[in-house]
């Protein structure tokens, strides 16, 4: 702009006493009479051949300044519109002289008493610095916005809006514009030390790695914090950043354990609740769409503490679908169960077969008057699991020589996982009568497997009282 020979911008000025009158003097008591100055503002005198316009740009009265923020550059397809999307005018409730402009010293003496934040040269359209841009586009978010009313003052002004205009506290818009500087700063030292451990990597670890070691990344203190916090509201993470965090947490874990104990508690029992709730979800999904035994065999092999529920001990996985002897000298009929498991105290091994929910636990008929023999199903879990057990303890020595870990097969106690809960009264007696007779077997259901899971997520719940 200093090196135009044409003058402007330009600006011009019109006063207008009490009845909107234009005052045409400037003398004393013509200023005296003044209410109200109005400010036009044009680029050029004519653009292409044609007489431009003059744009209001502001109008100040005793005690109050509205401006109208424009596009001030000419050659623009925007010029001499709005700024703004939609915000066509920021007023200011304090006139603190209570002048009125009418030149252009006056003009300016008056913007620079404007707050902080704002542009106060009125040959860039005036409005707010671009840097705080942030500010009105935010308030644009409310649609019938138009106008920004900034309350002087010490002392926040609520945010408040009252039909197109929203009121803006000048203490507000100073702590808003503050912190905002102080995320610019940060975040520009953050750009040029990652720019550097860019070139360092590539150049000279990349090429010398033994001279020149890997360094990592310096984060801020506080850093996750302050990006929390900045939402009013948990911030949602892709499935990256999930990994990150529980990496993160993975790493820090001898820290947090020493200054955040009682945190890194609640934390574990939240994770327990949320991840049992996901597994009883997953469970009853299966029990609905009525799943086979493989499947049930990879979901009780990834969810193995399950399975401490059908002994009510803690017990650990020896084998999945593992060889339990039998095999002749021709090298068939080998028997094979679908859980090896050990007790976590005794080192006693046990097996578990897995039967489909669907299989029944009893004949469909009576065997006589209100007594139900167990089904085939179940009589012929019971007969494979006894058959796969005397096989295991005769091929004990040979088969444990292969293992880690030391067991034995003194006892070797049976659990069948097999159907649902029978629904007729007279069914669960014969089942109960049936199940409890037998030695060294334990059968349970999957519903009964499914209620135990609910009791402990129901025990791991917070007290309300």
């Amino acid at each position: 702009m200093q090196l135009r020979t044409d003058g402007g911008p330009f600006v011009i000025f019109e006063l207008l006493d009490g009845n909107k009158n234009i005052i045409t003097g400037r003398s004393e008591k013509d200023l005296e009479r003044a209410e109200t100055s109005k400010v036009y503002y044009r680029d050029v005198p004519t653009y292409n051949g044609s007489e431009l316009p003059w744009l209001l740009l502001i109008e100040a009265q005793r005690d109050i300044i509205i401006t109208y923020p424009l596009q001030a550059r000419i050659g623009k397809q925007d010029y001499g519109e709005p700024k703004y999307n939609q915000i066509t005018t920021i007023a200011f409730d304090d006139n603190a002289s209570g002048n009125l402009p009418f030149e252009e010293d006056g003009l300016e003496e008056l913007l620079r008493k404007l707050p902080r934040g704002f542009i106060k040269d009125w040959r860039f359209g005036l409005g707010i610095l671009y840097d705080y841009r942030y500010i009105p586009n935010a308030i644009e978010e409310m649609d019938e916005i138009t106008t920004i009313m900034v309350i002087s003052g010490d002392q926040p002004y609520p945010t408040e809006t009252e039909g197109d205009v929203f009121f803006l506290g000048e203490k507000r818009f100073e702590n808003l514009r503050v912190k905002i500087d102080q995320l610019d700063g940060k975040y520009s030292r953050e750009r040029r030390n990652d720019m550097q451990l860019l070139c360092y990597s590539s150049l000279l670890h990349e090429s010398l790695p033994n001279k020149y070691p890997a360094k990592a990344r310096k984060l801020p203190p506080d850093l996750l914090a302050e990006l929390v916090a900045l939402g009013s509201s948990s911030p949602p993470l892709t499935k990256r950043d999930r990994k990150t965090v529980v990496d993160l947490v993975e790493k820090n874990l001898p820290p947090l354990a020493k200054d955040e104990r009682k945190t890194l508690y609640k934390l574990k029992s939240d994770i327990e609740l949320v991840t049992l709730s996901e597994l009883i979800t997953v469970y009853e999904k299966l029990l609905e769409g009525n799943s086979n035994e493989e499947r049930w065999q990879q979901f009780l092999s990834e969810n193995v503490f399950i399975l401490d529920l059908a002994f009510g001990y803690p017990v650990k996985m020896i084998g999945e679908k593992p060889y339990v002897g039998g095999k002749g000298f021709n090298g068939q009929g080998g028997q094979f169960s679908d859980f090896v498991m050990a007790s976590e105290s005794t080192s006693s091994l046990a097996i578990i077969e897995i039967k489909a929910p669907s299989k029944e636990l009893l004949s469909a008929t009576e065997y006589r008057t209100t007594v139900y023999a167990p089904s085939r199903e179940l009589s012929g879990s019971v007969s494979q699991a006894l058959s796969q057990r005397i096989s295991l303890q005769h091929n004990f020595f040979s088969l444990a020589n292969k293992l880690t870990e030391r067991v034995n097969a003194v006892t070797v106690p049976i659990v069948i996982i097999i159907g649902r809960n029978p629904i007729e009264e007279q069914k669960r007696i014969s089942f109960e009568c049936y199940r409890n007779s037998l030695r060294d077997v334990f059968i349970i259901t999957f519903d009964e497997l499914l209620l135990r899971l609910k009791s402990i997520y129901r025990a791991l719940q917070p007290s309300l009282l």
